[in-house]
């Protein structure tokens, strides 16, 4: 069976509809403004989702964050100081925490003389405003 040129041509079309269909639905996207950052002395609650998988309802989803060893240090007390500051900076009042992990980080010394290691905390939460009487709404 000879290929002509209209069969190459009807085969590059529906290749090109297979490839681009797979475009045609897109996620759902929520626009939404920046909020204004909290002062420091705003208090940040956590809900670990695990043990309360329940969001409340008045509140906003603005981001989401994965902390690793750069982000606050491998103990579980700095990356919780580091996703307070990054909540307030961000306009949160509520840490939504999705998982919490552990893993191992290797450092290696120079010329390969000496190697360490150190298990780390990693925690994956979604930052939320929560202003159920209507403070801080943009």
């Amino acid at each position: 069976m000879r290929c002509t040129l209209l069969t190459k041509f009807l085969a590059f079309v529906m290749f090109a509809a297979i490839l681009l269909s797979g475009c045609a639905s897109s996620g759902k996207s929520v626009k939404k403004e920046k909020r204004p950052p909290l002062p420091e002395d705003t208090p940040v609650s956590f809900i670990y989702a695990p043990m309360t998988p329940i969001i409340p309802e008045t509140s906003e989803y603005i981001t989401s964050i994965e902390t690793n060893a750069a982000s606050g240090g491998c103990e579980a007390e700095g990356a919780i100081k580091y996703l307070e500051r990054q909540a307030r900076a961000r306009g949160a009042n509520l840490i939504f925490v999705r998982r919490v992990d552990k893993y191992i980080t290797e450092y290696t010394g120079v010329y390969g003389m000496s190697t360490t290691t150190r298990t780390c905390t990693k925690f994956l939460v979604d930052l939320l405003a929560n202003f159920p009487g209507g403070k801080n709404e943009n």
